[in-house]
């Protein structure tokens, strides 16, 4: 067994007494000598050759992915030059080179490979160690895959040390570990700018490509601690990940190290969760929630989140279509589970340590010795996640979403969202961005944002179980939070509570940036927030689907553009057109048609192939929503093909109310559709035909249907007509419906008109 990691400094284990100084002092001895050798010019650079006594040289080739030959980006003009700046030395030169000691213990020689691979770049130099902990054999094995693998055959620039250091990671001997790597490049006259010390397990996020780029930008005589201090990128392991609003607990990242493979560990030995086992999640926000999230994932299982007010019927439901193997619930939201032929283990969303997951761990606390956890044969195209949503045809379809999705969501969504606002930080003294996680997280926006992607840049999330304008305003004063997502509801509740005083400007000083998303934002309440929040940048969070895995189009201010109308700009490694509705062309900007969208992104598909053919044509999803592309590039929803209502930002199906609807005694045949609504965007509305002799009311039909499904899910409103418009082949003419409402409003507005 094997003591916690850290998150920075590689394996943490007890320092074994006084044994390490005497290595200690050796290797000090030995790095000191080869720096003083290098530094007077004792050492000619030899040519670089595998025959080095000390490393293995050896020869890697880079990957690049391109797709079908396409490519698309966009320019993005800068009106602060500081956003762009590009130091002179770096300017039209080359490059930074980037040197790396990649560092691992006894049972690291895969990890190490991973990483490496990861990490890898034909400009860098790469120095891997496995400490004296490591079996020679584990040593040998790394050597030989580095020198006999056939992609390392030309640059040149990975070396293996043959004899491992004693590094207990506590100070005095990572630093000789260090510079006798620093040893090994300077005497052979290599040259760099960086110097990087990773640990196996540090497994990146950004490309190779990417970091290059960014340090392109930076003086290379900065010091690289003090750059990470400044801009907030060095990532203590006692710094709160996430932090409950309501009674300030917190979980470090260096907890989340230790209990999600804890947790996973569980989920396999007690539980039976493998590769492809899924797990429905019945979770509110919680500290638990993204805990249980990533333990499924590392345990090789699928998560299936659901709202935890779901009824007993949608949640059977769920069991049944996904075959789940676990459901993982709250003790609130248990009560609403039926009968079911799986187990079901409760996560207390009250506590903030090892006793939320008592019973998943069978009384185990977790606060031992970490348990390995391998969720052997899971690759990025594995599933990870089945989030419904409605698709295009107006009926509940689990989107199955892989591990490859899950990162794209994190590179094209978060990160890109987060770092809009590093330069304000700095020049703030704010050295990490603070987010405000009011929206459910069983939902792929907060999902997206509060229990993967934020957590995975080392970014602070402070968590409400539901969302309270007054709790809201005082949790940004307490916690100093920068970035609010929201969705219209809670945007309106927020502009209400201004203008009722309930806002002291103090409170809010802290907010950077408010984002609104998952429904369409009124215009008029774009310009009261505004003016309620005049500090506060407002975009529009962009464009995304359960389907995309939120990804599409991210919202972009700039001085000279702040389309607050606009869904923002397409996110990288996005490709996107438009399509004529009937001749399937593609249209020019300005000229509206059904928005197709293909990426990293999208999703694997339809849960058992449903409806897989309509949506996905040759990689291609077709989002039944009307949009078009102004001239520079900006995306503008205008409406709908698809049925879906969105209450709150929440998808509803018509379809499933309709199915609950049809088995009523006294109900005939029905359809439900969306009107327009002020406060919530849209509300379901239910057109019925009731049976001869019927007496039916409205308040009947919407008690009815109130038992059966979930709040959020509720009939708002009932018309009782003769008969339901449908098609020549038995489809439902929502369209002419929702005339009908338009209509039935007119005549009520004209009404109280002639009554002035």
């Amino acid at each position: 067994m094997r003591k916690s990691w850290g998150l920075n400094s590689g394996p943490g284990r007890p320092s074994p007494d006084r044994r390490w100084l005497l290595p200690f002092l050796t290797s000090l001895l030995i790095s000191l000598t080869l720096l003083l050798a290098s530094s007077t010019g004792l050492f000619s650079p030899p040519s670089l050759s595998p025959s080095s006594s000390s490393s293995i040289l050896i020869d890697i080739t880079t990957f690049e992915s391109s797709n079908s030959g396409e490519l698309n980006s966009s320019s993005i003009e800068f009106d602060n030059p500081d956003d762009a700046a590009v130091n002179s030395d770096a300017a039209g030169g080359d490059p930074p080179r980037i040197a790396y000691l990649l560092e691992g213990t006894k049972g690291d020689g895969i990890r190490m490979r991973r990483t490496l691979q990861a990490i890898y770049h034909p400009r860098n130099h790469y120095i891997l160690h496995l400490d004296l902990e490591a079996p020679p054999r584990e040593r040998i094995d790394l050597a030989m895959y580095v020198k006999g693998d056939a992609m390392f055959s030309q640059v040149g620039n990975v070396r293996v040390i043959a004899k491992g250091n004693l590094v207990t990671y506590k100070g005095p001997t990572m630093v000789a570990c260090t510079l006798h790597a620093v040893a090994m490049l300077l005497k052979e006259g290599i040259e760099w700018d960086w110097f990087i010390n990773l640990s196996a397990s540090d497994y990146p996020l950004m490309t190779q490509d990417d970091i290059l780029h960014v340090f392109s930008s930076l003086p290379r005589n900065l010091n690289f601690i003090e750059h990470m201090q400044i801009s907030g990128w060095k990532i203590g392991r006692s710094s709160p990940s996430l932090i409950d609003a309501a009674t300030a607990s917190t979980l470090t990242r260096a907890d989340l190290r230790r209990l999600v493979p804890t947790l996973a560990a569980a989920l396999r030995s007690r539980h039976g969760i493998r590769k492809g086992s899924v797990v429905v999640l019945l979770l509110p926000n919680s500290l638990a929630f993204p805990v249980t999230l990533l333990a499924v994932l590392a345990a090789g299982g699928v998560v299936s989140p659901m709202n935890p007010s779901s009824s007993s019927a949608e949640i059977a439901a769920r069991v049944s279509s996904t075959a789940a193997s676990l459901v993982i619930a709250s003790p609130d939201s248990a009560r609403n589970i039926p009968p079911l032929a799986v187990p079901v283990v409760l996560v207390s969303d009250h506590h903030a340590d090892h006793r939320a997951f008592e019973q998943l761990l069978d009384g185990d606390g977790g606060d031992g010795e970490r348990i390995e956890t391998i969720a052997a044969g899971v690759g990025q195209d594995d599933a990870a996640a089945i989030l419904y949503s409605s698709g295009t045809t107006g009926r509940s379809k689990g989107a199955v979403l892989t591990h490859a999705n899950l990162i794209a969501m994190v590179e094209l969504f978060v990160r890109f969202e987060a770092s809009q606002y590093a330069a304000a930080s700095r020049t703030r003294g704010v050295r990490e961005n603070v987010y405000l996680a009011a929206l459910p997280m069983f939902h792929v926006y907060g999902l997206s944002l509060f229990a993967v992607g934020l957590i995975s840049l080392g970014t602070t999330v402070v968590v409400m179980r539901r969302f309270d304008a007054g709790e809201a305003v005082r949790a940004i004063g307490r916690y100093g939070v920068t970035h609010l997502p929201l969705v219209p509801p809670i945007m309106a509740a927020l502009v209400r509570a201004a203008a009722a005083g309930g806002v002291s400007p103090a409170e809010v000083a802290s907010l950077v940036q408010v984002s609104c998303g998952a429904a369409p934002t009124r215009a008029s309440l774009i310009r009261d927030f505004l003016q309620a929040f005049p500090h506060v940048d407002f975009i529009q969070v962009g464009y995304g689907m359960t389907e995309s895995t939120a990804v599409g189009t991210r919202g972009f201010n700039t001085a000279k553009h702040k389309k607050y109308t606009s869904v923002g700009l397409l996110a990288p490694n996005m490709h996107a057109k438009i399509v004529h509705l009937e001749s399937g062309s593609c249209l020019p900007p300005g000229s509206p048609g059904e928005l197709w969208l293909h990426g990293p992104g999208i999703m694997k598909g339809y849960l058992n192939g449903d409806d897989d053919s309509c949506t996905r044509k040759d990689g291609w999803l077709r989002t039944g929503d009307i949009a078009y592309f102004d001239s520079d590039g900006y995306l503008y929803i205008v409406g709908r093909l698809k049925d879906t209502i969105k209450y709150k930002g929440f998808q509803i199906a018509p379809g499933d109310l309709e199915e609950v609807l049809i088995h009523h005694p006294e109900i005939l045949d029905v359809a439900v559709t969306s009107a327009d609504d002020e406060e919530a965007g849209e509300i379901p509305v239910a057109f019925v035909v009731r049976k001869s002799g019927s007496n039916l009311s409205c308040m009947q039909v919407m008690d009815y249907v109130a038992k059966q499904v979930a709040p959020y899910k509720k009939v708002r409103k009932v018309m009782f007509v003769e008969a339901i418009p449908k098609s020549a082949a038995g489809k439902v003419l929502r369209r002419l419906l929702k005339d009908t409402l338009d209509s039935a409003a007119a005549s009520a507005s004209s009404y109280i008109s002639s009554k002035l």
